[in-house]
């Protein structure tokens, strides 16, 4: 492993902040990767489920252990483990989980900094509505759940202290991009 660090900036929020939108306006000057739950998803296990979460996180680690052994110093990730443990009942204990992950990926010189990408709720429920009309099969993951939808919003504003960065998506998608842009040090 590189002694250089490499920053993971990873992007966190409920579903319809605008990660994706966000995360797809960033320049293409920055290395990013993208791991998707619904790619790793063959099962069909219900989401809302541990169990459910553990593929995708043990993708994500793979895919930062494999960026930092190309000695990349700067990252972008679309999502990262903080975000299945919104979905979950147990969420405290799978977010402390998580940071210990966090903390054992820095004693490997990766430090993993979070953007939580904001939006009010009124703006993420109509989001998410316009989304299923065309993407239906996203019900399968209980996005049509207005109950599930604000639990996962509230687990992100109840730690709002804890993220490194915030972003607030409620408006323009681009310029939401150049926050995070200037985040990740770009000019």
């Amino acid at each position: 492993m590189s002694s250089e660090p490499l920053k993971v900036f990873a992007l966190v929020g409920a579903g319809g902040s605008g990660k994706s939108e966000v995360y797809s306006k960033v320049s293409a000057r920055i290395h990013k990767f993208k791991v998707m739950y619904t790619d790793l998803d063959q099962l069909k296990l219900d989401n809302r489920l541990v169990v459910s979460k553990f593929r995708y996180v043990s993708s994500w680690i793979e895919d930062v252990l494999k960026v930092a052994e190309m000695r990349i110093k700067v990252c972008l990730s679309d999502r990262c483990p903080y975000d299945t443990a919104s979905f979950v009942k147990p969420s405290d204990q799978l977010f402390e989980i998580y940071r210990e992950a966090m903390n054992e990926l820095r004693a490997r010189s990766i430090e993993v900094q979070t953007i939580y990408v904001y939006a009010p709720f009124d703006i993420i429920k109509e989001r998410v509505a316009r989304r299923l009309m065309s993407e239906t099969w996203r019900r399968q993951y209980h996005e049509n759940d207005e109950a599930l939808l604000l639990k996962t919003f509230n687990f992100f504003e109840s730690r709002r202290g804890f993220w490194d960065h915030i972003v607030d998506n409620s408006g323009d998608v681009i310029s939401s991009a150049r926050k995070v842009e200037t985040i990740l040090g770009l000019p």
